[in-house]
C-alpha cells in the first residue's frame, strides 16, 4: 500500500507543536552562562532502527540537535550545524528522536517558538523511499513515477498533493484509510477537501489535539469510537494521478493516506 513507500518529513515545523526550553551544556552545572537558548519539540518522533536518514539544517546560526531514544531511555545525540546536511544511521534499538534548535551560549541570539518554520528550519527523512524494485512489492508498469513528492502520503501542510498511480479509489469499493491527528487550533469545524474530485469531508465540531479521526472505508471513528454523526457524512475518493488537497478550519493537522493501488 501507499504506507509501504510513505516517506514524509518527520519534523512538523508548526510553532504550536514546539516549546521554549534549555539545553544544559555542562551536566550538573547551575551556572546560567552554560545554558543555550533552545526551542524543542513537545513530542518525540518515531524512527526505524538500523535505518539511514538524511538530516538537514536549513537554519542560520542555529544548531539542530537530535536526541535518540530506545525503550529504556536516552541513548545518544547528533548535532547538525547551520546549512549542513548529514546522513545518520540509527542503532538497531533506536525508535524515537527528540529535536532541539539550539544557539551557542552567550552569542546574543535569542530564538523562540515563533521562529519555527521561519528562521528555524530542518528536516529528517529516510534516505530511501521504501521502493526497491528488486523485491516482490514493486515492479515496472505499476504507474509509479520519479518524483519525490509522489512518495509522500503523510502531510502537515494546509495544501498538499497525493499521488494515486492506479485507477480511481472509492472507500466503499477499495481499501482506503485516511487518518487525521495532531490537530492544532481547531475551533468549530475541520474540513478536508479533494479539490481534484470535489469531495469534501467535514467534522462539524472542534477536534482536540489528542483525537485521532479515522476514515476506514465506510467507517468513521474518533479514538476508535463511532463518529459519523459528528461529520457531514461525506467521503473522500481518489482520482487517478495527482489529487490536490486543502485543509481548513484548523491551524494545522497531520493527514495520512493508506491505500492500495488498483489497476484495470
Amino acid at each position: 500500500t501507499s504506507a509501504d513507500i510513505d516517506n514524509p518529513e518527520l519534523i512538523p515545523l508548526i510553532p504550536d507543536l514546539w516549546e521554549q526550553g534549555y539545553w544544559v551544556n555542562v551536566i550538573g552545572s547551575n551556572n546560567t552562562s552554560t545554558l543555550s537558548t533552545t526551542v524543542r519539540s513537545r513530542e518525540r518522533f518515531s524512527v526505524r532502527g538500523d535505518t539511514s536518514y538524511i538530516v538537514k539544517n536549513d537554519s542560520t546560526n542555529t544548531t539542530l540537535i537530535f536526541s535518540m531514544y530506545n525503550e529504556t531511555g536516552y541513548k545518544r545525540r547528533i548535532s547538525i550545524l547551520p546549512n549542513e546536511e548529514v546522513e545518520i544511521i540509527t542503532d538497531s534499538d533506536i525508535n524515537l528522536v527528540g529535536v532541539h534548535f539550539s544557539t551557542v551560549p552567550n552569542d546574543g541570539v535569542d530564538i523562540s517558538t515563533s521562529d519555527i518554520g521561519n528562521k528555524l528550519k530542518g528536516g529528517i527523512k529516510r534516505k530511501t523511499s521504501g521502493i526497491n524494485y528488486e523485491d516482490e512489492l514493486w515492479g515496472y508498469g505499476m504507474g509509479l513515477i520519479y518524483d519525490d513528492d509522489s512518495l509522500i502520503y503523510t502531510h502537515t501542510e494546509s495544501e498538499f498533493r497525493i499521488f494515486n498511480p492506479g485507477i480511481e479509489v472509492h472507500p466503499f469499493e477499495q481499501d482506503l484509510i485516511i487518518e487525521i491527528s495532531d490537530v492544532v487550533g481547531s475551533e468549530d469545524y475541520f474540513r478536508l477537501e479533494n479539490i481534484t474530485t470535489g469531495d469534501i469531508f467535514e467534522v462539524v465540531e472542534e477536534i482536540k489535539g489528542n483525537q485521532i479521526v479515522k476514515l476506514n472505508g465506510a467507517n468513521i471513528t474518533s479514538n476508535e469510537l463511532q463518529y459519523l454523526r459528528k461529520t457531514n457524512r461525506k467521503y473522500i475518493t481518489l482520482a487517478p494521478g495527482w489529487n490536490e488537497f486543502r485543509v481548513t478550519g484548523v491551524k494545522s493537522a497531520k493527514v495520512s493516506f493508506d491505500f492500495r493501488f488498483y489497476y484495470l
